[in-house]
């Protein structure tokens, strides 16, 4: 609507738009914590209110600017900032709305969260309650109405489906300081929408969706895993080896990991090692470690203190010369005047687990995370 309002109070909606009220009786409900509130509309309307103090009000307002464009919703003193809910109920053949001013206890302004620089995002109803819809009853998905708002010009609006696979639809940019869209939501999880205006400052949020009261009619069924054994020889060749059998040196055992749920075979995220048999080497150092005491001035008369401490660093290493394990450090008390004992080499047969990368071993191929 490019005008509204008549004669000389003619004058261009707030957003360049209005919402038009068709149909005797329609309605729409919002809640706030005002004590007053301008609303700007043409029309007859009847407002009620879920606080029991305050009485239901005959309003009428002919739109555009000046006296008479608006009408007051008095809802009575609110020092608490108490929550309340207001219905507007239209009682002429059709009305036609624009904006409201909230007024609140003390004339406070109530800033938005997101800092008022940032683009304001609202939504057109307040959420369902907890499991409150019949997910049968909404076969292509629950619809919530986004807006977007930001005086300085919007540069992006996005969403984000989350778990909740939102999606959006009835995209709106009637100019650049306004979006709107519908979200469409049909099972519980979570979206997020986002906005940027053109000077860089961003806003969120983000809503939980639990309002589907879904039933799992599907009967569980287990994960079953199923395990095999494969050895090889240094060769990378199939063996044969008895379950009560020690593995040799340079023989190898892989571990091939399946899943299915039910009948149905499914790929596992499995981390898969080897077993192999080689020879380690394990290498034993010493060193007297100086270590400062408390900071401080350190003079003959009151020096420092320092301790000393004899560290043990054990590190072993495989045929390969990858490092198996941590380096094992092991501080013992000592003073300046102990004995560092000599290193040690020593080798020694041993079995090492390691992570492989996937081998095909026949028909077998080994799963890796």
């Amino acid at each position: 609507m490019a005008q509204w309002g008549s004669g000389e109070e003619t004058t261009v909606p707030y957003l360049g738009d209005t919402s038009n009220a068709k149909m005797l009786n329609t309605s729409f409900t919002f809640d706030t914590l005002a004590e007053t509130i301008d609303l700007y509309f043409d029309g007859s309307i009847q407002v009620s209110c879920n606080d029991e103090d305050v009485e239901t009000q005959n309003l009428t307002a002919t739109g555009g600017k000046g006296e008479g464009s608006y009408a007051t919703i008095n809802l009575g003193s609110n020092p608490a900032n108490k929550t309340r809910r207001v219905t507007v109920k239209v009682t002429s053949d059709n009305a036609i709305f624009d904006y409201m001013v909230e007024h609140f206890a003390g004339n406070l302004p109530i800033m938005p969260d997101v800092g008022g620089e940032a683009p304001q995002i609202y939504f057109s109803r307040i959420m369902p309650e907890t499991a409150s819809l019949d997910p049968a009853k909404y076969p292509d998905g629950f619809s919530v109405t986004v807006y977007i708002v930001d005086e300085n010009g919007l540069a992006q609006a996005t969403l984000d489906p989350g778990s909740s696979n939102a999606a959006t639809a009835n995209y709106s940019a009637p100019n650049d300081n306004f979006r709107q869209f519908d979200v469409v939501v049909k099972r519980n999880g979570t979206f997020a929408v986002s906005a940027t205006d053109t000077t860089g400052n961003t806003s969120s949020r983000t809503i939980m969706v639990d309002w589907f009261n879904s039933t799992v009619t599907d009967e569980d069924k287990p994960l079953v895993m199923q395990k095999q054994w494969v050895y090889l020889n240094s060769s990378n060749d199939s063996i044969t080896v008895a379950d009560n059998a020690m593995l040799k040196k340079d023989q190898f055992a892989y571990l091939n990991v399946s899943t299915k749920i039910g009948d149905v075979p499914e790929n596992a995220d499995t981390t898969l090692e080897y077993y192999q048999v080689t020879t380690t080497t394990v290498t034993t150092t010493y060193e007297l470690v100086e270590i400062p005491g408390e900071t401080g001035e350190d003079t003959e008369e009151a020096p420092v203190p320092t301790n000393w401490v004899l560290r043990k660093t054990v590190t072993t290493v495989d045929g390969k010369g990858n490092l198996v394990g941590d380096p094992e450090i092991t501080d013992t008390p000592a003073d300046a005047t102990t004995v560092v004992p000599a290193s040690s080499v020593s080798v020694e047969t041993r079995g090492v687990w390691e992570k492989v990368e996937p081998v095909q071993i026949g028909d077998a191929e080994p799963k890796t995370t």
